[in-house]
C-alpha cells in the first residue's frame, strides 16, 4: 500500500503490482481466465507497442506461427471508467452472497471470491492511479463481424516517478460485444 501521494519508482510500483496479482489474477471482462502479466520499459508505452504485444499474445494463444491478427484498433479508457464498474459489480455480488449466507442458502466460503475480486480491482486501481499518464488500452478488431476473432488485449499502464513505464497486460476472450 502506498501511504503518501508521491509517485512511486518503477521497482516499487512493479513490486506492488506483482503482489496484487499474486493471489487473485482474473480479469472480469473476459469470458475465460485472463491472467495479467507485468512488464516494464524505459520507453514510452505507445499504441504501437500495445498492438505489437497484442499480436504476440494472440499468436501464442492460437499456438501457431502462421496466425495473422486481424486489423485492430486501440481504444483508450480512463482508469475510473474501467475499474468502477468492475468494483461495483463485485460489491453487488458480495452483498447478494452475504444475504444468501445470512439466510442459510450459501456457505460462508462463497464470500471469498467476490471479496477477493473487489480487493484485486481496488489494489490495481490504486497502484495505477498513483502513476503518471495512466490509463487502459483495449486492443480489438476493427470489424469483428467480418472475421470474428475472440481475442481482445488489455493493457493497464502508467509512468513511474523515475520515468519508467509499467503495465499489466492480458488477452481476454470476448465473443459478445460490449454494450454501447
Amino acid at each position: 500500500m502506498i501511504v503518501n501521494a508521491t509517485i512511486p519508482a518503477a521497482k516499487t510500483a512493479l513490486t506492488l503490482l506483482r503482489n496484487a496479482i499474486k493471489d487473485f489474477n482474473y480479469w472480469g471482462e473476459s469470458e475465460t481466465e485472463t491472467p495479467l502479466v507485468t512488464k516494464r520499459s524505459r520507453t514510452y508505452f505507445s499504441t504501437t507497442k500495445a498492438l505489437t504485444a497484442d499480436a504476440a499474445m494472440r499468436k501464442k494463444a492460437v499456438g501457431t506461427t502462421t496466425y495473422k491478427a486481424p486489423e485492430r484498433q486501440v481504444r483508450f479508457k480512463n482508469l475510473p471508467d474501467v475499474f468502477k464498474p468492475l468494483i461495483a459489480y463485485n460489491m453487488d455480488r458480495l452483498v447478494n452472497f452475504n444475504q444468501a449466507v445470512q439466510v442459510g442458502h450459501l456457505q460462508m466460503q462463497s464470500l471469498q471470491e467476490p471479496l477477493e475480486a473487489c480487493e484485486y480491482y481496488v489494489q490495481l486501481f490504486n497502484i495505477f492511479s498513483y502513476l503518471n499518464e495512466s490509463g487502459v488500452y483495449y486492443v480489438e478488431d476493427i470489424d469483428s463481424t467480418i472475421a470474428p476473432d475472440p481475442y481482445r488485449g488489455i493493457f493497464i499502464f502508467g509512468r513511474s516517478g523515475d520515468g519508467e513505464y509499467i503495465w499489466a497486460q492480458g488477452l481476454m476472450t470476448k465473443t459478445t460485444p460490449d454494450p454501447v
